[in-house]
């Protein structure tokens, strides 16, 4: 159900975030965790060296390639798989596009929302273990753009082990079931995600891009 508090946090700060707690939901997201951390990781991003993206790559040349990125000025360096959809059933694929519409829906009016996608939003995964990051950039750079929404799947997270995403200046930690919506509509927040520090701890999430209605483009 639309809560127009979350939306008038998101038009002021750019982000919110909240924790999921509906005990079906977190069964499925620990299901989605053991998932991740059997995925073998193929393609990585790393915008602003090489060709931003390198796919189909065995994961031990994309490590030597990561050894490398902040020497070749890349702002980025994590880890993306699009397969999720083949490790779940189809009641399943089903249920977590039911979670990503509902936290939509929560947070923005049903009319800016391009209702064409609510079928087809397919979570990717991304990895991050040691020496991956973001630096702080904005993504919204075109106006269809609404946001992105970020399920973080990690009970092992620990203070120290980096891989905090940074909102302006604020920092959310990416522990098991906490939600973050990234507003690119309205704001656009400057934001960043700290170098995972920990040899020991892999940090996964889910992350779903949302467009606007193009019907509602002025919408406020």
């Amino acid at each position: 159900m639309f809560d127009v508090t979350i939306f008038n946090e998101l038009k002021t700060k750019g982000y919110y975030t909240f924790e999921l707690s509906n005990i079906d939901e977190l069964n499925l997201l620990d299901k989605i965790h053991t998932i991740c951390s059997n995925v073998n990781y193929t393609t990585a991003v790393h915008t602003g060296a090489y060709d931003n993206y390198s796919k189909d790559v065995e994961f031990e040349t994309l490590e030597k390639l990561k050894d490398a990125a902040k020497i070749n000025n890349a702002w980025q360096f994590w880890y993306q798989s699009n397969d999720l959809q083949n490790y779940l059933s189809f009641k399943e694929q089903s249920f977590i596009k039911e979670i990503i519409n509902n936290i939509l829906n929560k947070c923005y009016p049903s009319d800016l929302i391009n209702k064409k996608e609510d079928g087809a939003r397919n979570p990717s995964i991304t990895m991050f273990n040691q020496k991956c990051y973001i630096n702080p950039h904005v993504d919204g750079s075109n106006n269809f753009k609404l946001c992105n929404i970020l399920i973080y799947l990690n009970k092992d997270w620990k203070e120290g082990s980096g891989g905090e995403l940074i909102v302006n200046n604020t920092k959310v930690s990416p522990t098991f079931a906490k939600v973050a919506v990234l507003d690119f509509k309205h704001v656009n927040p400057e934001h960043s995600v700290s170098e995972l520090l920990d040899s020991n701890f892999k940090r996964y999430a889910l992350i779903t891009g949302v467009n606007c209605d193009i019907s509602k483009i002025e919408y406020l």
